[in-house]
């Protein structure tokens, strides 16, 4: 609340994931991220706050939902564009003990 987090780097998603800003904003980057199950549920509220999501470009994408007092986009962003190809997923890592 009032503040900000960020989640990126290596590390693992579960199936579902919870991101709540209240007045302050989430990032959220999944092109490191091992995805423990094919498909992932991003639960995302914001109130005078924002939340972005980053993710590979081998990842299709679905976003639905409404904007309360806000809004919310699909886009693309200046990061580097990922040289694999798009019809295979990357392979999952698992992070070093």
């Amino acid at each position: 609340m009032m503040g900000g987090c960020e989640r990126s780097g290596v590390w693992t998603i579960g199936s579902d994931h919870t991101a709540v800003a209240v007045m302050g904003g989430v990032e959220i980057d999944l092109r490191e991220a091992s995805l423990q199950s094919g498909e992932i549920t991003i639960w995302a509220f914001a109130v005078w706050g924002g939340i972005a999501i980053l993710v590979p470009d081998d990842l299709h994408l679905v976003m639905d939902g409404f904007g309360l007092m806000g809004g919310f986009a699909e886009g693309s962003g200046p990061w580097k564009q990922d040289p694999g190809p798009c019809d295979r997923p990357r392979p999952a890592r698992r992070p070093s003990a």
